[in-house]
C-alpha cells in the first residue's frame, strides 16, 4: 500500500510540473519571434529546458537507478541555488520596463509555482537523495526557507504603481495653478472621422 501512495504522489508531482511546463512552452512559443533578443529570454529558455529534463525523470514509474536520482537532485538543486535569483531578477525586469507587465507577472507566477514544485520534489525524494549520497552538503527543504526576493514580489509591484500615481497627482495639482475641469475639444481630422 505504501508503494502505491508513493507512486501516486510522484504522479501528482509529475502532473503539476507538466501543467506548468505546458504554460511555459505556450509563453515561449507565442513570444519567441518578438522577444528572443531580450535579456530575459535566455532565462526562459533555461527554465523551459530544466523543467523538461525534470519531467523526463519524473515520468518514469519508479526512480530507482542511482544515476536518475543524482541527475534529478542536480537539476532541482542547481536551479534553486544558481538560477532562481537570476531568473527572478530578469523576469522582474520585464515588469520594471512597463511595456509587457502582464507577460512579466505571468513569468514570475510560473517561476514561483515551479519553485514550490521543486521544493516538493526535494522533500518527496529526500530519502533517495540521502541514500545515494547527494545530501552531504544539503539545503533544507522547510517551507520557511523562502528566499527574500520571492517574499517581496507583491510589494515591489504595488510600490511602483503607488509611486507612479503619487507623482502624477502632485504634478497635476501645483500650488498657484488652477485646475480646470473643462475638457478641451480635440480638433478632428480626416482620419478621426474615418475611425470614429
Amino acid at each position: 500500500m505504501e508503494l502505491n501512495d508513493k507512486s501516486d504522489s510522484q504522479r501528482d508531482l509529475f502532473l503539476k510540473l507538466r501543467k506548468e511546463f505546458l504554460l511555459i512552452h505556450l509563453v515561449w512559443h507565442r513570444n519567441k519571434n518578438q522577444h528572443r533578443g531580450s535579456v530575459w529570454w535566455k532565462r526562459l529558455n533555461m527554465l523551459k529546458r530544466n523543467c523538461g529534463q525534470v519531467l523526463e525523470i519524473l515520468q518514469k514509474p519508479s526512480i530507482e537507478r542511482a544515476g536518475d536520482v543524482v541527475k534529478l537532485y542536480k537539476l532541482v538543486n542547481d536551479f534553486n541555488k544558481r538560477q532562481l535569483s537570476k531568473t527572478y531578477r530578469d523576469f522582474n525586469g520585464v515588469i520594471g520596463l512597463g511595456q509587457f507587465v502582464t507577460l512579466g507577472v505571468t513569468l514570475i507566477g510560473l517561476l514561483s509555482r515551479i519553485y514550490s514544485i521543486y521544493k516538493l520534489v526535494l522533500g518527496f525524494f529526500w530519502t533517495k537523495f540521502r541514500d545515494v549520497g547527494c545530501l552531504d552538503r544539503t539545503i533544507s527543504v522547510k517551507a520557511e526557507d523562502v528566499p527574500a526576493e520571492m517574499e517581496e514580489i507583491g510589494e515591489e509591484i504595488i510600490g511602483t504603481s503607488l509611486e507612479a500615481t503619487a507623482v502624477t497627482v502632485t504634478e497635476s495639482i501645483l500650488p498657484g495653478k488652477k485646475v480646470s475641469k473643462k475638457k478641451k475639444k480635440k480638433s478632428k481630422s480626416v482620419i478621426d472621422s474615418i475611425f470614429g
